[in-house]
């Protein structure tokens, strides 16, 4: 089956998009991996502090949609579909997701870091009919 793409679309292996220093912004941006048992890792690192992701699409990564290591970070309607691992990990304190759905990983919302806020995020389970 062809698959066909916009053009000036690349394959991502790696990290998706990756956050360092301080305030920035990323918004209404679609990130894509090879699979989730491919050699793309994370969709969306976030390093710095103070940094605002909004409407982000995180689909086929092998491990989180997003991880998040810095402090007041604030992510607000994103979606990860088929990740290998887990689709938002809150390491960093203070963070803020609002919004947000997680589909096809292995844990929706996995938060250790302190003071944070979430709203209005929801986790979507598919069950499998077995087929026979």
């Amino acid at each position: 089956m062809a698959t066909t793409r916009r053009p000036g679309w690349r394959q991502n292996t790696g990290v998706g998009i990756q956050l360092e220093g301080a305030f920035h912004e990323v918004r209404n941006t679609s990130v894509e991996g090879d699979g989730d048992d491919g050699v793309s890792t994370t969709g969306v690192l976030i390093n710095g502090s103070g940094m605002l992701t909004d409407g982000l699409r995180v689909v086929d990564f092998g491990g989180n949609g997003f991880l998040i290591n810095g402090a007041q970070a604030t992510v607000k309607r994103s979606t990860v579909e088929a990740v290998g691992s887990d689709s938002f990990v809150v390491v960093g304190a203070g963070a803020v997701l609002s919004g947000n759905s997680a589909a096809k990983g292995q844990k929706g919302f996995v938060v250790s870091g302190p003071d944070a806020f979430l709203d209005t995020n929801k986790q979507r389970t598919f069950w499998a009919l077995p087929s026979w």
